[in-house]
């Protein structure tokens, strides 16, 4: 029951412990993006990698770099 139940996290346990080795993460990436930008794309999950996809696709990789470079000065500030 513990393993189904929100509250106990289970499921999660069970993934985190034994089963993520096993998996592969990063997977395949569409060819339309450079060497780099799918090493990038490879390093996040696939739920991840499917919004910054998206948000790509409509934006353009430029508003992504932004985006990142914002985030890298925030996280730099004392």
């Amino acid at each position: 029951m513990w393993l189904v139940l929100p509250v106990f996290n289970g499921a999660t346990y069970i993934y985190e412990k034994y089963i993520r080795k096993y998996i592969k993460l990063g997977g395949f990436v569409g060819s339309n993006y450079t060497e780099d930008q799918r090493k990038i794309l490879q390093m996040i999950s696939p739920d991840s990698r499917k919004c910054v996809a998206e948000y790509i696709d409509k934006h353009g990789w430029h508003a992504f770099e932004r985006i990142i470079k914002v985030a890298e000065r925030e996280a730099k500030k004392p």
